[in-house]
């Protein structure tokens, strides 16, 4: 029987992270030098879709290299992003908002949807 701790590849849910990292400021300085070479102004919507689409890279990128508990990692892989997006906004009240609560339930059913079709992509 295994242990627990071999159920998460730690090492690839952190190489995930790094991935979403990496796309969401190549998200957020595609914006600003849109916004600033044209009359466009970005909107929340506009940010929102650029989050959720770097969580979504993430997780496949995770899902092309698990072969078991795909939408584990793509749980995990959500809600450390919403994590450290809110440590770096440096307003840890927030956490107890409703609000905040609702995010954490979109981006892990985000990341959980990510990984599968990656484990989809990888067969």
């Amino acid at each position: 029987m295994k242990n627990a701790t071999s159920a998460i590849n730690v090492l690839l849910l952190i190489q995930g992270v790094a991935v979403s990292c990496v796309l969401l400021v190549g998200v957020a300085l595609i914006l600003a030098v849109i916004t600033y070479i044209s009359p466009w102004q970005y909107t929340k919507a506009a940010l929102t879709a650029g989050n959720y689409a770097s969580i979504v890279a993430g997780a496949v990128y995770i899902g092309t290299r698990l072969k078991q508990r795909l939408w584990l990692h793509g749980l995990l892989l959500g809600a450390a992003i919403l994590i450290i997006m809110t440590v770096i906004r440096g307003d840890l009240h927030v956490v107890l908002n409703w609000f905040w609560a609702k995010q954490l339930a979109v981006v892990s059913i985000l990341g959980i949807l990510g990984s599968l079709c990656g484990g989809m992509l990888q067969r």
